[in-house]
């Protein structure tokens, strides 16, 4: 995809990088090649994005649950929002979990 900045380039390339490992490619991009999920708004301003990774990486890093805990707890929050993308992104790892 086309960048503004190299902040940008850079913030896409780690959120690749780092995601494509734990979700794969399938949940990660859309048929267009685009990212899914709350990517893209992070990639638009990079600033806030490189935090908000930072938080997503110590909420999924630092945590003192067992990984099938954890998924499951991604779920059903996922659930109770209504956010599709958790539940689309997580149920395959909560499964292998």
């Amino acid at each position: 995809p086309p960048f503004q900045d190299a902040d940008q380039q850079q913030l896409y390339d780690t959120i690749v990088d780092t995601r494509i490992k734990v979700i794969g490619k399938d949940a990660l991009f859309d048929e267009r090649g685009a990212l899914r999920g709350p990517w893209n708004p992070e990639v638009a301003s990079p600033l806030l994005g490189r935090h908000l990774e930072r938080l997503a990486t110590a909420v999924r890093t630092e945590n003192s649950l067992e990984a099938n805990v954890y998924e499951v707890a991604i779920l059903a929050v996922g659930v109770a929002w209504h956010a599709q993308f958790e539940w689309y992104a997580h149920e395959r790892l909560a499964r292998k979990a």
